[in-house]
């Protein structure tokens, strides 16, 4: 990839579309491209905790977090940089994660809209990648969403198994202006292939996933020789492994350095998946020994990263990403708790709000103490012991009948919340869902005695 390095004379410090300068060997500054980007916001539209009733910033306002305080941000950044020349992608893991998703999903038909497909619609969202979680709730759901969204949601390495193609759109073609210049920008989009371990049930036989950093790699350069000025690939893979060598056979779960260091035509990598918060900006190098940048958003939209790519326009027209001295793409967090809440969100995403806290509410168990999870990392504790009494009495029951009834049944069950307690008496949903925050499928496996 032709890169643009040089030395800016009167370079502005400000960000945004600055202002055009001249390079000293007579390319011209045309300014910045903005690309603002949220990861793995799992359903946490609002600034409101279901398990507890309260938003997440009510006893500390710097732990507030949600679309809707990041809502206003968007806003106010697309207006001051200006909204031709600034981009808004999603990195995956969006419409799962929190009761507000698993109420709508009870009770999606084909004529409801997923509530963050809402949010990114009222957004303008460009586009965004497919994650892992937007296949938990099979295919007819993922395929529905994908319905719902004003914006292409990409995927370039899952393959529909039956055409050999793949599923989700690769890439697409942007066209912004900075400046009065138009700048084309190629997103590509790619998500962990662990996919295929996860929910084996839903898309084996259906849906394959390649490795994340060679289909980047190989798509990279059809979207350079497209006319891509700027390609930037939303990764939904975490940071590769310290130490790590890469290999595209391991389809490894975490591999947004190697998708970096694998190609040869990327200029920004989104990763995501990890729920790292300390990778705003890094940096990598190519295969042609040139330097990619590389930022993780924060998940529940804690921050999203707002994203700097200056640019030149050369002698020969063709405008370049510039790496120099005094400019080069960079990433800042853009924290959720400095902004208000955009009430425009709770609008987009409601019946299904006040609905789920009703339903939270409901009763589901009656507990004769309390039952705290604080001590199930490693001792014994009733409110695991319940999971595990639950998962063992519903496993015999579905077994009635079967080949398999009479057979003993164990059942393993993990503490995922320290935090998470029963009091006595009624247990609710709300409850439940504080000690197992993800919906879960109950699985009968026959093993034998070596086996176990």
């Amino acid at each position: 990839m032709k890169r643009s390095f040089a030395f800016i004379l009167g370079l502005s410090l400000a960000t945004g579309s600055l202002a055009p300068g001249y390079a000293a060997d007579g390319d011209t500054r045309i300014g910045n491209l903005t690309v603002l980007a949220t990861t793995d916001v799992h359903s946490h539209a609002v600034d409101y905790d279901y398990f507890t009733g309260q938003t997440f910033g009510a006893k500390d306002s710097a732990k507030a977090l949600g679309m809707d305080h990041l809502s206003t941000a968007i806003k106010q950044l697309r207006t001051e940089r200006g909204a031709e020349s600034t981009l808004l992608l999603d990195n995956g893991d969006a419409n799962q994660g929190t009761p507000l998703a698993s109420y709508y999903q009870q009770h999606r038909i084909a004529e409801t809209t997923d509530p963050m497909a809402s949010v990114f619609n009222m957004l303008g969202y460009d586009a965004g990648v497919v994650g892992n979680h937007e296949f938990n709730y099979g295919l007819e759901a993922s395929a529905q969403y994908v319905d719902d969204l004003n914006m292409p949601l990409l995927g370039a390495n899952v393959i529909d198994v039956k055409s050999g193609q793949p599923a989700y759109k690769p890439y697409e073609m942007f066209t912004k202006t900075v400046n009065g210049e138009e700048v084309k920008v190629g997103v590509i989009g790619v998500v962990t292939p662990g996919v295929s371990t996860w929910d084996k049930a839903t898309v084996s036989g259906n849906l394959e996933f390649k490795d994340a950093a060679a289909t980047a790699a190989q798509w990279a350069p059809k979207v350079k020789a497209e006319g891509a000025d700027v390609v930037i690939v939303l990764a939904h893979t975490g940071l590769d492994a310290d130490g790590y060598v890469y290999n595209q056979a391991d389809l490894t779960e975490n591999v947004a350095k190697s998708v970096a260091e694998q190609s040869t035509d990327v200029d920004v990598v989104v990763g995501g998946h990890s729920h790292r918060t300390d990778k705003v900006q890094e940096y990598f190098t190519n295969m042609n020994g040139e330097r990619v940048l590389f930022t993780q958003p924060g998940y529940w939209a804690r921050f999203l990263s707002d994203i700097q790519i200056p640019l030149v326009k050369e002698a020969d027209g063709d405008i370049e990403v510039l790496w120099s001295d005094d400019a080069q793409p960079t990433a800042t967090a853009v924290n959720a708790p400095d902004f208000a809440q955009d009430p425009a969100v709770l609008a987009a995403i409601e019946p299904y709000h006040s609905q789920t806290q009703q339903w939270v509410q409901t009763v589901v168990a009656q507990s004769t103490e309390q039952m705290p999870a604080a001590t199930s990392a490693w001792e014994d504790t009733a409110i695991v012991d319940f999971i595990n009494r639950v998962q063992t009495d519903e496993l015999t029951r579905a077994l009635k009948g079967t080949q398999y009834e009479g057979l003993p049944v164990l059942a393993e069950a993990s503490p995922f919340s320290r935090t998470a307690v029963f009091n006595q008496g009624d247990v609710t949903i709300a409850d439940m869902a504080g000690l197992y925050i993800y919906d879960n499928t109950l699985y009968g496996v026959e093993m034998t005695g070596a086996q176990i």
